[in-house]
């Protein structure tokens, strides 16, 4: 019986067949069968066994590829893949009456007809085909544009064979500390190389650029971010024209938050904005206090009431004192908001 998606490096043995009908002895041979597709130069044939036992020459090393057989002999096969994944080997078996040592093979006569049969053994064409598990950590680089080395090496192993890798998104890869591969083109890899990554990073201040290498199934990504000035949020802009905010992902700074682009839509500051009091408070939808949790966030409730132009820098650049100013114990400067509660109805 043929053996598909066999291990590689593992030896196989056939089923057997018993010889029978037989009136004298015969001849059994194995060969190359017409399809097989052997890498190596010289490949091995199949052994042939009788009765379980390997049959070699008379030096007991060089194995027989022609044996005479008779009656009752269990013959069978055993074959050792290699280490070539998807390798097809298959093998013909002629038994006959005679051996033509000219032509070097097996052949009938009017007795004892030719008979051939052929046993395969093909190895997974994707056993062991994804590396170990390795992975980058996420690096800030020095500046935009700036072609960025991994922090990190990862030394390949747990393949079969040599495989090919790809990436994406311009990442490039130097293997065994050679020159970076262009991020176009057919590469490999196999065990025991070393591999590292880089990537151009933004010419944006703030974003991220990532990449991925994809070995046999295994894909893995390397993100860089470009540097950016660390900015704290300003209270009071949610619904206004404000640069929005990220976080620095690497490095000594990382978790520090960052300005990287400038948001023109929303309401300006300073906007009114009627809303349903009651549906905001009564049933718990959330209160007007201008705070993230409230629910309407960045929006004052337009009370009469004084707040803190330094905690609300933005708006008070817009009212300043328009509607009344107060200075409070320890002489700390409020500014007073439009009453606009009694005004609408």
């Amino acid at each position: 019986m043929d053996v598909s998606n066999a291990n590689i490096n593992t030896t196989y043995t056939s089923n057997s067949n018993q010889i029978e009908g037989l009136a004298g002895p015969t001849y059994f041979q194995v060969d190359y069968g017409d399809s097989d597709q052997s890498n190596a130069s010289s490949p091995e044939l199949a052994l042939i066994l009788i009765d379980g036992v390997v049959q070699y020459d008379t030096d007991g090393v060089t194995p027989l590829t022609v044996v005479q057989i008779e009656n009752l002999d269990q013959i069978s096969l055993r074959y050792t893949t290699t280490a070539t994944l998807g390798e097809p080997r298959q093998f013909i078996t002629r038994s006959g009456g005679i051996y033509n040592t000219s032509t070097q093979e097996v052949e009938g006569t009017v007795d004892y007809p030719l008979f051939e049969t052929d046993w395969r053994v093909t190895t997974a064409g994707s056993f062991v085909a994804n590396p170990d598990p390795f992975t980058f950590s996420t690096v800030l680089a020095t500046g935009p544009s700036v072609l960025t080395p991994s922090a990190e090496t990862a030394l390949i192993g747990g393949l079969g064979q040599v495989t090919p890798f790809i990436t994406t998104n311009g990442l490039e890869v130097s293997v065994d500390g050679g020159a970076y591969n262009p991020s176009s083109g057919e590469y490999t890899v196999t065990n025991g190389n070393v591999i590292q990554v880089r990537l151009e990073s933004s010419s944006i201040p703030g974003l991220t650029r990532t990449g991925q290498i994809q070995i046999g199934n295994y894909i893995t990504s390397f993100t860089v971010q470009t540097p950016a000035p660390i900015q704290d949020p300003i209270n009071s802009q949610w619904y206004s024209s404000i640069q929005p905010c990220k976080y620095i992902l690497a490095g000594p700074d990382a978790g520090s938050q960052i300005r990287f682009d400038t948001k023109f839509d929303g309401l300006p500051v300073g906007s009114i904005m009627p809303v349903f009091q009651d549906g905001t408070q009564d049933d718990n939808w959330g209160d007007l206090d201008g705070e993230i949790t409230s629910r309407f966030p960045g929006f004052l409730y337009c009370d009469g009431g004084y707040v803190d132009p330094e905690k609300y820098p933005m708006l008070y650049a817009v009212i300043s004192d328009r509607y009344g100013a107060e200075l409070v114990v320890g002489e700390t400067f409020t500014t007073t908001l439009y009453d606009i509660s009694r005004k609408l109805f």
